[in-house]
């Protein structure tokens, strides 16, 4: 009795789902693509003591959020570096997710880098508006680009 390809096919086809399925691939992969905090995504951590204390950060961000003003998702979190447990300032990074946060549409998200001017004199392709920022939000750079506005 000859077996064809097609049954080999299937059979490790079989064995392989299998071997996802006992491994817990899945679950796996869900939870790395849902790594987040509070659904923040891009964040930075300060060691309190850099920021004396730290309260004052917190609490000036959470002021600045009360009166209307954009102001970063700040708050303490205890986190485990290298083995070692400690206290951080938890802080959302300016992206996306930022303005998503505070009901705003993307646009462009221009930071301040002296080297774009500074590089950009040398070659004579310094655009004044622009001098002292640069758009960080490179999805909408390729889009003005792409439709010329």
């Amino acid at each position: 009795m000859t077996i064809d390809a097609t049954f080999w096919v299937a059979v490790s086809f079989v064995i392989f789902v299998g071997l996802i399925l006992y491994f817990r691939i899945p679950e796996k992969v869900r939870s790395v693509l849902d790594d987040n905090i509070n659904n923040i995504t891009t964040f930075k951590l300060f060691i309190p003591e850099a920021r004396e204390g730290g309260e004052n950060e917190i609490f000036v961000s959470s002021f600045l959020r009360e009166l209307g003003f954009l102001a970063p998702r700040t708050f303490m979190i205890s986190s485990k570096i290298n083995g070692a447990s400690h206290k951080y300032i938890f802080q959302e990074d300016l992206r996306k997710e930022f303005l998503e946060n505070a009901h705003l549409v993307e646009g462009p998200l221009l930071e301040g880098d002296e080297r774009l001017t500074v590089d950009r004199i040398k070659d004579n392709k310094m655009i004044p508006s622009l001098s002292l920022s640069r758009i960080i939000n490179k999805n909408l750079l390729h889009f003005i680009k792409h439709f010329g506005l």
